[in-house]
């Protein structure tokens, strides 16, 4: 007969004990992994030109780490690569002047839609202007990319109007207008005809 395993007092299962072990030794290996990442992010930041527009801290780290920025680029399946590709868009933002999304992406990425939203070079590069204070957090991208330096697709999408135009301009109210983003940063608006006068407005949720 074989004999009954006596487990240590207080425990309900020696299997408990391997379990903790290898969280232990889990969680060893993601700190470690961290810390290469964030040794490696400071040796590409500390690289960048005196004249970069965005040079992250190394303190800001843990402004990443807390709005779980660093998560993301953990879970990245090249995240040495992503915080390289990173570096080199700081690099490239222009100290003065602008430059356009796809243009620095292609450069920087080779791909010109490396820097859309909703990728996780975009979503680094703003959390990191964030962190540091350039921007601010829940900014529009449109927005935080401006003070980047950096112009987004001024002639796709934009505003379609039908009845409503700019001052000054003279078209037939039945046909709708397609508005730019260009043409909206240059043209003004004038008063309703009357008060009280009605104007609907409706978003289209699956272009955001």
């Amino acid at each position: 007969m074989t004999p009954t395993p006596s487990w240590p007092p207080g425990s309900a299962s020696g299997s408990r004990l391997p379990t903790a072990s290898c969280t232990a030794a889990e969680r060893a290996r993601q700190v470690a992994r961290t810390t290469r990442l964030r040794q490696l992010r400071a040796r590409l930041t500390g690289a960048l030109p005196g004249h970069a527009r965005l040079r992250p801290a190394d303190e800001a780290w843990e402004e990443l780490h807390r709005t779980g920025r660093v998560a993301r680029v953990l879970q990245h399946p090249a995240p040495e690569q992503l915080l390289r590709t990173e570096a080199e868009v700081l690099r490239l933002l222009p100290p003065q002047g602008r430059v356009d999304r796809r243009m620095l992406a292609f450069r920087a990425a080779g791909d010109p839609h490396g820097l859309d939203a909703g990728t996780d070079l975009a979503g680094l590069v703003l959390a990191e202007a964030a962190a540091t204070g350039l921007t601010t957090p829940g900014m529009p991208p449109r927005a935080a990319w401006d003070i980047l330096g950096v112009d987004l697709d001024r002639l796709g999408g934009g505003l379609l109007s039908l009845g409503v135009h700019p001052d000054g301009w003279l078209l037939p109210a039945r046909f709708p207008l397609v508005l730019p983003p260009a043409t909206l940063t240059d043209v003004t608006w004038s008063a309703p005809p009357h008060a009280g006068c009605w104007v609907f407005v409706t978003e289209n949720l699956a272009r955001r």
